[in-house]
Order: structure tokens, then sequence, then C-alpha cells
């Protein structure tokens, strides 16, 4: 069945709201609680979920990102990453620091999982500080545990403003060719979102953005990785994102986007009519609150050379 939407629906699981680095562009609202309080997606919830999108699949292609918080801090995150992976292509979307002793075996097992490793820089002293204390050498160590493995893999980064911005872009692209990734996507800092706890000073114009990836692009080979990268400020209802993408939260509340406050139904409602209303939300001129479809940048494939959009 065809809607408005088309027949291809991106699914964004946040399993867990733990987190094992605090990073300065977080949007998530628990960012700057205690991590006693944080809650993780339960077994009853995970049932739900399984149910709302196996209807779904009647309906549409899906495909899956399994997020946080980091879904590693979730004890199941790979045994229901494996469940979904049967109803459509599923990637685990992490920082890649905290996997268990064997964790990366077991993915690489499934023979279905995918890994996306978020990368916001190669320097280490600047991932530490933007991370909240990280290891770049963890990260490091993974994701080449994770290719050696065969773990099909792609890598996002958070480009923000800082000294090294320039370097860290080359130096992605070029350990995106070593690591055998097959997609390097590069988002632009925004200072909004879900909690409002973006820091200005990360900021950088769209314009210093566009150059600086153009730039990095230029400079280094990038022939054996796909570059994505956001292009000016776009969103659902200018229909010029790839897909469209709900996102379903560790309690089973189901939203119209990862940064929307409003909620859309449940994984217990009955799945015809929550994309009834998610297709409303899509056709709408009206502001839904906390989400930033004016303001978030459609993913164009390959740096573009004119001010173009992805259909």
């Amino acid at each position: 069945m065809t809607t408005k939407l088309g027949d291809r629906l991106l699914v964004w699981v946040e399993v867990t709201q733990s987190c094992q680095l605090k990073c300065r562009y977080c949007y998530n609202p628990w960012r700057k609680e205690p991590a006693g309080s944080h809650s993780e997606m339960s077994d009853q919830t995970a049932e739900s979920l399984l149910d709302f999108c196996n209807d779904l699949s009647a309906k549409f292609e899906l495909e899956f990102a399994v997020a946080g918080g980091d879904p590693t801090a979730h004890p199941d995150y790979i045994s229901l990453s494996s469940k979904l992976a049967a109803l459509g292509p599923t990637a685990i979307v992490t920082h890649g620091c905290a996997f268990g002793d064997s964790d990366l075996e077991q993915i690489a097992e499934t023979g279905t999982l995918r890994l996306q490793f978020s990368i916001p820089s190669l320097n280490a002293e600047q991932f530490k500080f933007v991370t909240g204390g990280g290891r770049l050498d963890s990260l490091l160590s993974n994701l080449a545990k994770a290719s050696s493995l065969g773990i099909p893999l792609s890598m996002s980064a958070v480009v923000s403003q800082s000294k090294k911005a320039q370097e860290d872009a080359e130096a992605l692209i070029r350990l995106a060719n070593m690591a055998g990734a097959e997609r390097l996507i590069f988002n632009k800092f925004l200072p909004t979102g879900r909690g409002s706890l973006y820091e200005e000073k990360f900021s950088l114009s769209d314009t210093s953005f566009k150059d600086l990836i153009r730039t990095a692009t230029r400079n280094v080979d990038c022939s054996q990785v796909e570059v994505f990268v956001s292009e000016e400020h776009a969103g659902v209802r200018q229909l010029k994102i790839q897909q469209p993408k709900i996102t379903i939260t560790f309690d089973g509340q189901v939203r119209s986007c990862s940064m929307a406050t409003a909620q859309i139904g449940t994984t217990r409602s009955e799945a015809r009519l929550v994309m009834k209303r998610y297709e409303q939300f899509w056709s709408s001129e009206e502001t839904d609150d906390g989400c930033l479809c004016s303001k978030t940048s459609a993913y164009i494939k390959n740096v573009p050379t004119a001010d173009t959009h992805a259909a």
C-alpha cells in the first residue's frame, strides 16, 4: 500500500536513555540528568515494538536505526536489533566506545546487522572534550575490529566550529576509506533541538559548513566511500528528505521525528492510525512542537556543485 509518504519508512528506535558519553552536541534532554534516572526499553515494550513494526511492514519497506542514548548501554540491544533485522535492514548507531567483550563477534555472527559509528573528531583531545571524556583509542580499536570481522560499516560526524574542523573532515574521509565504510555522513551542528541543550559556540554557518566539506572532498579521494552532506535548510514538508522517518522512544511513544516532542501514537496503537496521523503531519504547514523540520537538513548524495536537493 503506497501513501503520499511513499513506500519506504525509516524507523529510529531509541532503546535506552543511557549513554556512556556526554557529547556537547547531543540533543537528548536527558544528557544532563543523573545516570541513575535514565530508563531503557523493557521486554514488554520491545514486544509491542516488534508487533507494531510487523504491522508497518505490510504497508512500508522498513529500515531501522537502533539508537539511544547509546544502544550498547541496553543489555539486549543485539537480540532486539536482530529481531528488527528480520523486518528490514538494521543499523546500530553508536559512539563505538563501549562494546562488551564479545559484542562485535555476536553482531558479526548475525550476518544481518550493520554498524554506524558516530565520530565527532579524530583528534584525541578534541574527541575527549566534545564527548565529555570519551577515549578515541577505544573507538578506533572497535572500528578496526568491526572492519576485520566483515561487519558492514558506515560513519557519521557532527561538524562543529573548531580550529581542527577541516583537518578532521579530511581525516574522517581517509579513515572511512581505510575501514571499508560504505557511507560517511557529515551533519552540520545545529544550536537547537529537543531539550534546547545545544551550545551556540559550536555552531557554524551553512556557507562555512559547505565550503569546509567541499574542500575536504577535493583534497581527499572519495572514490571508495559515498560521502553524504547535509545541505541547506529543508524538511519533510518540502519533501526534500530521502525518506519519511518516525522515532520510537524507549517507552513506546511514536514521534514524528527524533527532535519532535509531539506524540503521534504508541507502539500499542494501530499502526494504520498512527501513520494516518503522521501523514497529516507530513502534509501540514503547521509547526510540530520541538520539531526542526524547517531547520534540519536534507541528505544529498555526494557533495553538490549547486544548490540542489534530494527528492
